[in-house]
This record gives C-alpha cells, structure tokens and sequence, in this order.
C-alpha cells in the first residue's frame, strides 16, 4: 500500500511539473511572439532556464537548418575577422567581386558614405523643403551578361550600384525592387526562389533587383572568402560611417539618376527591402513607392542586429505623420499581413501606419491581407492602379 501510494505521489507529482513546465514554456513564448521591440532585455531574463536548456542540448550553436551550421561555425578563419562564403542559396562560381589582397577591408569600401560627410544625407534630405534637390552626378551606366540575366552598373564615383535585370535596356519605367535580409537575395528574387517568391512578377515595368554590397556580385573576397559582415559592419564604424546607409545613398542616387532622365520610377519591396524603401521613396521623386510589411510606428521601439537598418539620428524623422507628409502628391502601396510578424501583424489590425499616412497621402493604397510576412495577392492590381492613375480605397 505504502509503495503504490509513493507511486502515485511520484506519478502526480510528475504531471505537476509538466503542467507548471508547460505553462512557463507557453508564457514565455507567447511573450517572446507578442511583444513588441521594447523590452526585449526583460524577456531575455525571463527566458533565461529556457536558453540554458537549449545550450545544454545543442551548445552556443544557433538552430539552424539546412547544413548552415556548419558553414557559419568556420566563417571567421582568422583574427582579422574575414571569413568563407556562407551563401543561403545554391553556391555559385561566377559570384566574385572584390579580391582583396590583405583582410584589411578600407581598400574596399567608400570613405564618404557618412552622414556627416556626404551632401545627400538623410539628416539634410529630411529637413529640406521642399525636397528632391539631390545632386547626382552619374558618371557612367554599364550592362554586363550574367547568364540569363544581366548585371547594371551605376557609376556615382564614389561608389558602383549594382542591379540585376533581365533587359539590358533601362526602359521608360522602371521598377526598384530592394530585397529583403539575408545573403544574396537579389539572386533568389531574380530567380524566384526563396522568401520571395514571384515578386519581381507582381511589378510592373522593367524591374531592376539591387544588389546590396556584400552580396553576390559585390561580395568582397580574401583569399576565397566573403568579408564576415560584423566585421564590414565594425570597419565602417570604424571609418565613420555605417553599412545601412552605404546602401539607402547608393539606392537615393540611382532613383534620382534615373528620374533625372525622365523615367517613371516604382521603388519597393519586402521587410528590410520595405523599410529601405520608405526612406528613398520619401527624399527622392520616385513616382510609386511599395511599402511590405517594412513599415510600423519606430517611436515604439526599432528592430535590433546588424542586418536592420539603423542610421544615427534617424529616430527624429521616424515620425509616421512626418514621413507620410513626405508623400504628398505621389502613390504609396502599404501591405501587413493578418499573420504577419508580431510587428506587422500589430500594425495590419490596428492599422497605425495606415492612418497615418493616410492624413497625408491622397493617393494611398492600404493592402490587409490573411497571409504572413509577404506580398498581398492583389499587388500587381494595386500597382496597376498606381501605373494608370486609377486608385481603389
């Protein structure tokens, strides 16, 4: 009797500590899911026995599928910090860019791309009225054959803005399509592959997909290896400048050279491509700018790691009231998915961005959609409407 009885306290006291362990599993997840950028230390802490956990089971590594672990764990070959390639996609021969002959990256990179330093800044774009008074001065544009695509060059001089394409003509109207994060997006979007799917479908025009620097053509090699990014990252820091808006100048630069030449310019994309996006799309004359799931209220908090986009200062022009000001007279195409990330998903069911804007842009097309962190089904509709003047609430 004594027996069966410590059985049953042990059985009991078994579904107890399951019971409790669930329900500190499922709070601390649905906290990690639900919370916005802001407290994230807090969440940490809390999530502090789950993380010893999961070092306990599998180490420091990161969980990662798909043979990446691997791959990653040998990214930084030596002190400098410079390490092999890591592509996400299929390994590609022809993508080689910059040889450098040391690890010391200053070679490599422009030493005016700061805020500071150059005359087209965010900081002196955004406090100008009005805007689009940007000097470019574009020195060259080439076209090389890269399979069954091509690679456009534009030369600013103090840096080369790379664009896949499948014409090698610039035609009347052109579409920008900025990826998202991660390595080497602008293959997968011109390719169809990945997170992307069929977007360069959905856009009207020709499209012309940037390439970031660091990735794919533009990837910068020392001895066979991709430059890690932390440490291109650090460098221009170092440098007094910043990776992100390296790219957001090469980007405010291309739409305003193509403008310059009478074209009609759609800039747009997906996530991290959104957010650059909203801000070329505000200080240049792009004629459509196409906003997924790129944009939320940044007074709440701002995404954090390396990969997102962050500039000094720029939480003084993140005002949405302000930024939407920015597009008077001129399309907007906005889209959040009722799955989205907890950001986006927040903003498709309280629509702040949206209303936001709306105060200001007559010509706004706000997309909800039932899907997850991607494009609505009736974008190319939408940009249809944008390209022939007919616009739908």
């Amino acid at each position: 009797m004594g027996r069966l009885l410590s059985v049953q306290i042990w059985l009991w006291g078994l579904v107890l500590f399951s019971l409790l362990v669930s329900i500190y599993v499922t709070f601390v997840v649905g906290i990690y899911i639900g919370t916005k950028p802001v407290g994230q230390t807090a969440i940490s802490t809390i999530g502090a026995p789950l993380k010893w956990v999961k070092r306990t089971i599998v180490g420091d590594r990161a969980i990662l599928n798909d043979g990446v672990i691997d791959r990653l764990l040998e990214r930084i070959v030596d002190g400098e910090g410079v390490g092999n390639l890591a592509f996400i996609g299929d390994p590609n021969p022809d993508f080689v860019g910059i040889q450098l002959k040391s690890a010391s990256l200053a070679s490599a990179l422009p030493r005016d791309v700061t805020p500071k330093q150059n005359p087209t800044s965010l900081r002196e774009l955004l406090t100008v009225t009005p805007l689009r008074t940007i000097p470019t001065v574009l020195r060259e544009h080439t076209v090389a054959s890269h399979q069954e695509y091509f690679v456009h060059s534009f030369d600013f001089g103090w840096t080369k803005a790379k664009f896949f394409s499948e014409s090698s003509e610039i035609n009347d109207c052109i579409s920008v399509i900025v990826p998202g994060s991660g390595f080497d997006q602008s293959v997968q979007v011109i390719e169809r592959r990945g997170y992307h799917g069929t977007l360069i479908d959905e856009f009207p025009c020709q499209a012309l997909v940037y390439i970031r620097p660091n990735n794919s053509v533009r990837q910068i090699v020392y001895e066979g290896g991709r430059a890690d990014f932390a440490y291109l990252y650090s460098t221009l820091i170092a440098m007094n400048s910043i990776y992100s808006y390296w790219y957001l100048q090469e980007l405010i630069e291309t739409v305003s050279a193509l403008k310059a030449d009478g074209k009609f310019v759609i800039i747009g994309g997906i996530s991290q491509g959104g957010a650059a996006a909203t801000w070329v799309g505000a200080v240049t004359d792009a004629d459509v700018t196409v906003i997924l799931s790129g944009i939320y209220d940044f007074t709440e908090g701002v995404l954090t790691n390396q990969h997102q986009i962050h500039i000094p200062g720029i939480m003084q022009f993140s005002n949405l009231e302000s930024i939407g000001w920015q597009f008077v007279n001129r399309d907007v195409v906005i889209s959040f998915g009722k799955n989205d990330l907890p950001l986006f998903r927040h903003e498709a069911q309280f629509r702040t961005v949206c209303m936001a804007f709306s105060r200001h842009v007559v010509r706004l097309q706000c997309l909800i959609h039932d899907g997850g962190h991607t494009y609505p089904p009736n974008l190319k509709e939408a940009l249809n409407n944008a390209l022939s003047g007919r616009h739908t609430d």
